[in-house]
C-alpha cells in the first residue's frame, strides 16, 4: 500500500506499508526491551541495556515519546512510543495523542526527519484494537493542519492483518 494525502497547507504525506522500498530517519518502537525486540534489535549493544530499560520504564511512566540519544542506532533515530493501553475510546484517544507527540517530535532539531517508521503493529496478530484508529485519528488531525517537514509515514505491519489493515486506513482517511 502507497498513499498520499494532502494537508491544509498543500504539503503531501506518503503512507505505505511497503517499508522496504524506503529508507526511513526515524522508527517508532514499543517499550520493550526484554528479550530480542525490535527495540533491542536496533539498538544492539550500542547503548547500555540498564540505560535502555530506564528509558522504556520512563515512556511507560510519563505517558510520553523517548527520544534515545543520536548513537543508539546506526542507521535510524530510535524513538520509543508506549502503547495506548486499553481498547476502548480512552485508549484510543491516549493513542491519538501519543501519535500527535511522535509526529511532532519527528520535527524537533533532535530527529529532524522527514521520514518515520511505526513498526508497533510487526509483531501484532490480532486486530482491529482501538490504538490503531486514534493512529487515524492523529493522522487526519494533521491533516486539517500542517504534516510540517514529515514526508513518509510507513507502517510496518504482520502479514496476517495487513490486508485488513490497509484498507482501514484507506477508509480511515477517506481515500477511495
Amino acid at each position: 500500500m502507497h498513499i498520499e494525502i494532502t494537508d491544509s497547507t498543500g504539503s503531501v504525506l506518503a503512507i505505505t506499508t511497503d517499508v522496504n522500498s524506503v529508507v526511513f530517519g526515524a522508527t517508532a518502537c514499543s517499550p520493550n526491551a526484554d528479550g530480542f525486540t525490535a527495540l533491542s534489535g536496533m539498538v544492539g549493544r550500542r547503548m547500555p541495556r540498564a540505560e535502555l530499560e530506564l528509558a522504556c520504564r520512563q515512556s511507560i511512566a510519563r505517558e510520553e515519546v523517548c527520544i534515545l540519544p543520536a548513537n543508539a542506532s546506526l542507521v535510524t533515530r530510535v524513538m520509543i512510543v508506549p502503547n495506548a493501553g486499553g481498547l476502548d475510546i480512552a485508549g484510543k484517544k491516549k493513542a491519538a495523542g501519543l501519535m500527535i507527540d511522535l509526529f511532532r517530535a519527528t520535527q524537533t532539531a533532535r530527529v529532524a526527519t522527514a521520514s518515520l517508521l511505526i513498526n508497533h503493529f510487526s509483531v501484532v496478530q490480532r486486530y482491529p484494537q482501538a490504538h490503531v484508529v486514534g493512529i487515524f485519528d492523529a493522522i487526519t488531525e494533521l491533516k486539517r493542519q500542517s504534516f510540517l517537514g514529515l514526508r513518509v509515514i510507513g507502517f510496518q505491519v504482520h502479514a496476517s492483518i495487513k490486508a485488513e489493515f490497509e484498507r482501514d486506513v484507506s477508509r480511515a482517511l477517506s481515500i477511495n
